[in-house]
């Protein structure tokens, strides 16, 4: 230990002297002779003087700048509570609590460290992983698709156990990635401080029918994006950031899973992924409604409908039935055409041949709207 450190914390791999005692640390306290990766010191005046200059400001938190390159982190609500500074050379943090706000300073904390992990290989992954059969798989997805539920069936299902609840740190290495639980995991702080070969991210989309299809490394970074911390206030992490997240999606498989929430489909998908991993389907063209396009049941019709800028570039609305309105919301996300197909064919009575004719003609009409991208 360095630095007049106490004690050392271990943390997504990541080994930092401890001067001080923050007790949502304790857990990952270590008395390894590891080298270290930086310092985290518990101070005992504000860090935040006034001579800051205000770089971002968000609801939850607020980033100042000064001079010598470090970096201040603090909540707008409650500037004086909670402060943690990070510094030019991403190698010291230091945290100032004056209430019990723990909440308010794990998450600055949280920060912090995600900053670092851009330095060393590693990123912040919005999902739900589990740990089965000694390996790890984690569901992400935008929000409301329902990644936690899925999690929860393969827990149930398959006697998986929860690495993550909601933010497992990923380290990308030469043979693989690993996934670790971390101290700051959400709302419910669902975590355990362990680690696991990372074997593949799940993509979730709501499905009756239970199969996955790979996504092309680029197909799986446009995914990996909007789910990963990018610190973009800070040019130099997210440079970073942004081509640790281009090495994951060529590093690990990742596959957009079409499945419904309970054990049953847990099952299938285990299945699927961990028995028969040679009949997921390779990558397929993609395709998806622009942004600025809305779909509204007006009365018995579904109208489409343009929003903010393009209401000038769009003349008028576009009415739909029931089928070509099923096919638009699917498309609202990143789909193929044979998902289309297959989520037609799961809700509707109707011969495949019928069907793929249908989604051709309604995929041309779309485009010749200028809808898709």
């Amino acid at each position: 230990m360095n630095n007049g450190a106490e004690s050392s914390v271990r943390i997504a791999g990541l080994c930092f002297d401890l001067c001080g005692r923050l007790p949502m640390l304790d857990e990952f306290v270590c008395h390894s002779e590891e080298k270290s990766d930086g310092l985290i010191c518990v101070v005992y005046e504000p860090l935040l003087d006034g001579t800051e200059k205000l770089v971002t400001e968000h609801s939850d938190i607020s980033v100042y700048v000064r001079d010598n390159g470090s970096w201040l982190y603090v909540m707008p609500m409650c500037p004086s509570s909670a402060q943690v500074s990070l510094a030019a050379d991403y190698k010291m943090i230091n945290c100032f609590a004056a209430g019990a706000d723990d909440a308010a300073l794990r998450m600055l904390l949280r920060t912090a460290i995600e900053c670092v992990y851009a330095f060393n290989l590693r990123i912040s992954l919005h999902s739900a992983c589990v740990e089965v059969d000694g390996e790890a798989v984690a569901f992400t997805g935008v929000s409301g698709t329902g990644k936690s539920t899925r999690a929860n069936a393969w827990v149930e299902a398959n006697g998986a156990e929860f690495i993550s609840g909601d933010r497992p740190s990923l380290s990308i290495g030469s043979n693989g990635v690993t996934a670790y639980g971390v101290p700051w995991d959400g709302k419910e702080r669902i975590y355990r401080n362990t680690e696991s070969p990372l074997k593949a991210i799940l993509d979730v989309r709501r499905s009756d029918t239970d199969y996955l299809r790979r996504l092309t490394p680029e197909q799986a970074q446009r995914v990996l994006i909007k789910q990963v911390f990018v610190p973009m206030w800070d040019t130099s992490a997210a440079s970073f950031a942004i081509m640790n997240v281009r090495k994951l999606s060529r590093t690990v498989p990742v596959y957009r899973v079409f499945c419904g929430p309970n054990k049953e489909n847990a099952q299938k998908v285990y299945d699927i992924l961990f028995n028969n991993p040679d009949e997921i389907p390779e990558a397929a063209e993609e395709m998806k409604i622009k942004e600025g396009f809305v779909l509204r049941k007006v009365a018995d019709e579904y109208i489409v409908m343009p929003t903010g800028s393009n209401i000038a570039k769009f003349d008028g609305a576009v009415a739909l039935n029931d089928v070509s309105a099923f096919i638009f919301e699917k498309m609202m996300n990143p789909v193929s055409k044979e998902d289309l197909l297959i989520a037609v064919l799961n809700e509707y009575d109707v011969e495949p041949e019928v069907a793929a004719k249908d989604i051709d003609a309604l995929i041309s009409e779309f485009e010749g709207m200028g809808i898709i991208e």
